[in-house]
């Protein structure tokens, strides 16, 4: 099945445009948006924070990127890479918004016939692998005043064994074929215009993460920052989304890092 061409891809976003976001730029290459989305904040005047939300697309990135510095996959019209730049409401954002992200994209995937899972912390999963990833950084304004957040994400839609890395899944077919980027945005941009009620109400957020999460209590985990690993057994999220972790030693709390499932 033939991917969509950048023409069209272009097209059918900018058909888009006016409901997804304020402002909406659209790339044939670039080397990260996040990148991209950073430079374009550290080029406004103060006085201009934080801006309006602004989203970039890219149809390939040649330096992607994820949680960790990982490199992420992002071959030509084979995925939606995107990153939104969002002025946050409060000061408990920061900590709230990557659970927040997580959940607005699961329950929109959900929403695309994907069956789709979190894994701690946010990643976006299919039974057969990984889907997509978050990667969330914020930015202090020159002089104080309220954060902008630059969220990043990646959806794989398209492409095989030998194109993607190990592991990795992309969306189902609908009606025998293969979801545009357009399509996908169009689910996906209206939930995370919902980020900023998801962060004023952490318990239905924590709720909603727990509910989407695929760790059932007592499944084997290894944690792992750096050179220090750690092997346990789930035992929830609590309502920071911090992982939860009964380990030989004790029971932790986890705020950073990886897991590996067992």
């Amino acid at each position: 099945m033939g991917r969509e061409d950048f023409t069209g891809f272009r097209h059918h976003l900018r058909e888009l445009g006016r409901e997804l976001t304020e402002n909406l730029l659209v790339l044939r290459r670039v080397n990260s948006t996040n990148e991209l989305a950073r430079r374009v904040l550290e080029s406004l005047p103060a006085e201009a924070y934080p801006p309006e939300p602004t989203l970039v697309v890219a149809y390939e990135q040649t330096r992607g990127r994820g949680r960790l510095d990982r490199a992420w996959t992002s071959a030509a019209g084979g995925g939606l890479y995107c990153t939104l730049l969002l002025g946050l409401p409060g000061r408990q954002a920061p900590q709230r918004l990557p659970m927040a992200v997580a959940v607005a994209l699961c329950r929109a995937l959900r929403g695309l016939d994907a069956p789709c899972e979190l894994k701690w912390p946010n990643d976006l999963m299919l039974a057969e692998g990984k889907l997509g990833g978050v990667l969330v950084e914020i930015v202090a304004p020159p002089g104080g005043g309220r954060a902008t957040a630059i969220i990043g994400f990646g959806i794989n839609l398209a492409g095989g064994a030998l194109e993607l890395p190990p592991g990795a899944a992309t969306l189902p077919l609908r009606g025998g074929r293969q979801p545009t980027a357009a399509e996908v945005l169009a689910v996906v941009a209206p939930a995370l215009r919902e980020l900023p009620a998801w962060i004023a109400s952490p318990f239905e957020l924590a709720a909603a993460y727990r509910d989407l999460v695929r760790h059932r209590a007592g499944d084997p985990l290894r944690w792992r920052q750096g050179d220090e690993e750690v092997e346990g057994s789930y035992a929830g999220i609590d309502d920071e989304g911090r992982l939860i972790l009964d380990t030989a030693g004790g029971r932790r709390l986890i705020s950073v890092g990886d897991i590996m499932e067992s």
